[in-house]
């Protein structure tokens, strides 16, 4: 396959970053005076523009597209470019018509579709700021953001209209609503009865036709989006990000990813991760600005591989959940296959991997029709460059993903307050364990952690970052902001990173999430976590331990397939229920996930003493999880107070 390398774009080699003065390293791509990259192309500096851009290119071309019923033979239906504008336009129009102004803050709570990013660049075209809800953060956290953000006029869509509506009394300061789907009669006097204006969408986009304004464009140091992050504790904090942080986190990653496939109007992309984050707002962009296409998901988790099927997209971003999912069910077949089946997948496994030791990635082998091409095909087919970040991914895992596609599968690493990504990795760099230097766009820095051992001169420590692409602070929250930025302008990420000796970070720790056990041993739960996330038993795993406490304590939701083989094999009730509850399983549970704890070099205290298994899935509905899927550590701890005194008492009383 011929690759295009995208202008100034790299691939790997023995020294992917350059060492400054004072111990902070660069992406090799800088500029030539050293000076970080803050823009690709001379006519895009705002997100706006980007979009104008991608109207340029392929104005008659496809843009935005969603299936239109749950059939499987169903269709992607498409707007144009040019389609598109015009329904920005007008709407533009009319929300202005309805209070919108130039950086004021306009709320969306809406699930990924067409209607969102219209709406988004509807407020960009009037350089108003966008600020995305979404109900997994709670009734007291969005009542905690609308006040905050003071925002009187919210986008929606018609099914979490009664959520929004909910919360009016609470939040006095919505005056407007304008809902994505119809609205009935009922529902716009239950909007009156509380003080609010409740109008269609379809309807203020033709009051913007008969009425245009003025188009007011943003400029590069306008704010954009405040993301309101998602945090394990306290209300959420929001991001103020500018159109300057974007353009310059969208450069750094096309940098960064260039030489994987050629980035023109062919890109197609599948939008199904949260767009009230920055990894998917960055992912969207980036796809526009080359006039690349965007479909979207139809909402439901469970029908996401059929829509990925019938996109067939060639760029696709995962999170590390979802690679561990489709890892886990690959190699659950394969231990349940044959002796000739599971040899061929042995055998054509470790064939791609010695390819990708050589820095390269192929689709052409024998291994790839043998072995690889059904997996290949459960992705569409089609993917020629795959992105993951939002958690560490496995060494494994990602060995095999980039095994199994047979193209680049790059980890980026960052935080929303450098817009989304700070580092990535590089085409032609094959081994795992790393997040790659620094992007074009970000200067990264480690700060010595000596009560954790972590030592600057001994390139580890506290990973922290500068640069175009970090946030203005936090909204309204001075405090927390000083917290975050130290006097120097430097990002504290809460990170333990170590510099690799071909000038790649690896993240091998959290300042924040570690804890003492009673005998002074500092433990790092999310690295115990990771590694019996990898056992076949385990769907979901939390890790639990105590100052006071000698001893780690593991909560395991088992993989439901898994466990319902074993109820098979083992037991008269396979129930999940009933199987948590079997003693053999939990033991035959421990025996397998010590025996890769010590494989991966877990020390003794590491180790988890002490097992319960829990029937359900944490889920964010439940609020255990994140919507980036990360652990709520102490409602965690909340939600098992009565399982951990138990299993603490019972491990004295051995």
């Amino acid at each position: 396959m011929e690759v295009i390398v995208c202008p100034g774009t790299t691939t790997a080699a023995d020294d992917q970053s350059v060492v400054l003065e004072d111990g902070s390293r660069v992406s090799k791509l800088v500029g030539k005076d050293g000076e970080l990259r803050t823009k690709l192309f001379d006519d895009v500096s705002t997100a706006y523009e980007a979009f104008e851009r991608g109207c340029r290119i392929s104005g008659d071309r496809e843009f935005l597209g969603q299936r239109s019923g749950p059939a499987p033979d169903f269709a992607f239906e498409w707007m144009t470019y040019n389609e598109v504008k015009a329904k920005v336009e007008k709407l533009s129009a009319g929300l202005v018509k309805l209070g919108m102004e130039p950086q004021k803050h306009v709320g969306m709570f809406s699930r990924n579709r067409p209607e969102f990013q219209i709406s988004q660049l509807a407020c960009f075209r009037q350089a108003a700021v966008l600020i995305p809800l979404y109900d997994t953060l709670g009734p007291e956290a969005i009542v905690h953001i609308l006040k905050q953000a003071d925002l009187n006029l919210v986008i929606v869509s018609g099914d979490k209209l009664k959520n929004l509506l909910d919360q009016a009394e609470s939040a006095a300061c919505m005056k407007t609503i304008v809902s994505l789907d119809e609205v009935t009669e009922e529902q716009v006097k239950a909007a009156g009865d509380v003080g609010i204006k409740l109008f269609n969408y379809e309807d203020v986009m033709k009051s913007g036709e008969e009425s245009a304004q003025e188009c007011k464009l943003p400029t590069p140091d306008d704010t954009a989006v405040v993301c309101y992050t998602s945090g394990t504790t306290g209300n959420p904090k929001g991001v103020v990000l500018t159109h300057k942080c974007l353009v310059a986190d969208v450069t750094g990653a096309c940098l960064a990813l260039g030489a994987a496939m050629p980035f023109d109007e062919n890109l197609v992309h599948i939008s199904y991760l949260p767009l009230a984050h920055m990894f998917e707002q960055l992912n969207e962009m980036f796809i526009t600005w080359y006039g690349g296409r965007i479909g979207f998901f139809r909402g439901d988790p469970k029908l996401l591989i059929e829509d990925i099927q019938t996109l067939k997209p060639n760029y696709l971003p995962v999170v590390p959940r979802i690679l561990n999912r489709l890892y886990g069910k690959v190699m659950d077949g394969v231990n349940q296959a044959g002796f000739i089946k599971r040899f061929l997948f042995n055998t054509g496994l470790n064939s791609k991997l010695s390819y990708l030791k050589r820095g390269e990635t192929r689709q052409d082998t024998m291994w790839d029709s043998i072995v690889f091409a059904k997996f290949r095909n459960l992705l569409g087919g089609r993917v020629q460059c795959a992105v993951t970040g939002a958690a560490p991914c496995s060494a494994e895992v990602l060995s095999f993903m980039r095994a199994a596609l047979g193209c680049p599968v790059f980890q980026g690493y960052g935080q929303s307050e450098c817009t989304a990504a700070a580092t990535c990795s590089l085409v032609g760099d094959g081994e795992p364990g790393h997040v790659g230097p620094p992007m074009a766009c970000s200067k990264v820095k480690l700060f010595s952690v000596p009560e954790m051992n972590y030592l600057a001169e001994n390139n580890e420590g506290e990973v922290c970052f500068q640069g175009p692409n970090l946030f203005s602070g936090y909204l309204h929250d001075e405090a927390k902001t000083k917290e975050a930025i130290d006097e120097d302008g430097w990002l504290h990420s809460g990170d333990i990173g170590r510099w690799n000796p071909n000038g790649t970070l690896s993240i091998i720790d959290r300042k924040k999430n570690i804890f003492k056990l009673a005998q002074g041993e500092y433990i790092a739960p999310e690295k115990i976590e990771m590694i019996y996330q990898q056992v076949g038993f385990v769907g979901q795993v939390f890790v639990h331990g105590d100052s006071l406490e000698t001893a780690l304590l593991g909560f395991i939701v088992p993989d439901d397939a898994v466990a319902a083989r074993w109820a098979t094999d083992h037991s008269e009730e396979t129930a999940m229920e009933a199987v948590c509850k079997n003693e053999q399983f939990k033991q035959d549970i421990m025996k397998e996930i010590h025996a890769l704890g010590k494989e991966k070099g877990l020390k003794g205290f590491e180790q988890v003493k002490a097992l319960h298994l829990h029937p359900e899935p944490f889920t964010v509905e439940d609020n255990l999880l994140t919507p980036t899927m990360k652990m709520k550590r102490p409602q965690l701890r909340t939600r098992f107070a009565t399982e951990i005194q138990a299993m603490y008492a019972d491990l004295k009383a051995q």
